[in-house]
C-alpha cells in the first residue's frame, strides 16, 4: 500500500511539471540527525547521526515573488549516545528510514538572483529502522517495529514543521538547505511513556528542469 502511494505521488509530480509552466527538481544530500526526549521529567539530546537525503520536489509559481514546493524525498533519522565507565565503552544507535513529504511555501525576495526562503509542514512514514546497542566489543542489533502498542518500538507517522532556504542558479543547480522539527511524539503509547521527537539539518545539492510554459 505504501509503495502505490508513493509511485502515484511520484507520477503526480512528473506530470504536473510538464503540463504548467513549474520545474521539477531532483536533489541528493545529507541529514544531520538527532533526537530529543523527555521520560519522567527528564531531557535529553543524543549526539547527532549522518544519514542520506533524496528525492524530487516541485516548484509551481504562484506570482513573482512566491510559490509552492511540495516534494516528496528518502530521509534518514535517528540519533546515537555513547557513555565510557570503568573502562569499558557503552554505545547505543537509532537509525529510521522514512519517506517524507514537505508542503513548503517559498518566498523569493528579488526576481532573477534565485534567492529564497521558506517553510511548511511535512509529513514522515517511517519505513525500515534498525537500533543497535554495543558494550566493548560485542554488539547486538534489531529491526524497529512501527506501530502504536506495548509490543511496538516506534510509531510509523512523524508530522513536522520545515524551514528552508537557498538559491537556485539560472543553469539549473540549486543548493539548500533544510531545519525540520519534529512534532510528533514517536514514543508508542504517547505521554504516558514520556516523549520523543526527531529533528534533522539537512543539506541538499539540486538540479530543476523547468517545464513547458503554457
Amino acid at each position: 500500500m505504501k509503495k502505490t502511494i508513493i509511485s502515484v505521488i511520484i507520477a503526480a509530480l512528473c506530470f504536473k511539471a510538464q503540463s504548467q509552466n513549474t520545474s521539477l527538481g531532483v536533489f541528493a544530500g545529507v541529514s544531520i540527525a538527532n533526537m530529543h526526549s523527555k521520560v519522567d521529567g527528564e531531557t535529553d539530546n543524543g549526539k547527532s547521526k549522518i544519514g542520506v537525503l533524496a528525492g524530487l520536489v516541485l516548484d509551481i509559481p504562484i506570482d513573482e515573488q512566491f510559490s509552492f514546493q511540495p516534494g516528496l524525498q528518502f530521509v534518514q533519522k535517528g540519533t546515537k549516545e555513547e557513555e565510557t565507565s570503568g573502562g569499558f565503552t557503552e554505545k547505543v544507535k537509532l537509525g529510521i528510514n522514512y519517506f517524507e513529504i514537505p508542503l513548503n511555501f517559498l518566498y523569493h525576495p528579488k526576481k532573477g538572483n534565485g534567492f529564497f526562503i521558506g517553510a511548511g509542514p511535512s509529513v514522515g512514514i517511517g519505513i525500515s529502522g534498525k537500533g543497535t546497542y554495543s558494550y566493548d566489543d560485542a554488539s547486538i542489533s534489531s529491526d524497529l517495529q512501527f506501530g502504536n502498542t506495548d509490543d511496538d518500538d516506534i510509531r510509523r507517522l512523524d508530522m513536522g514543521a520545515n524551514f528552508i532556504t537557498g538559491i537556485t542558479f539560472q543553469n539549473g543547480l540549486s543548493l539548500s538547505a533544510n531545519y525540520t522539527q519534529g512534532l510528533s511524539n514517536i514514543f508508542p503509547g504517547g505521554s504516558s511513556d514520556g516523549t520523543l521527537k526527531n529533528r534533522y539539518f539537512g543539506i541538499r545539492l539540486g538540479y530543476f528542469i523547468k517545464g513547458n510554459k503554457k
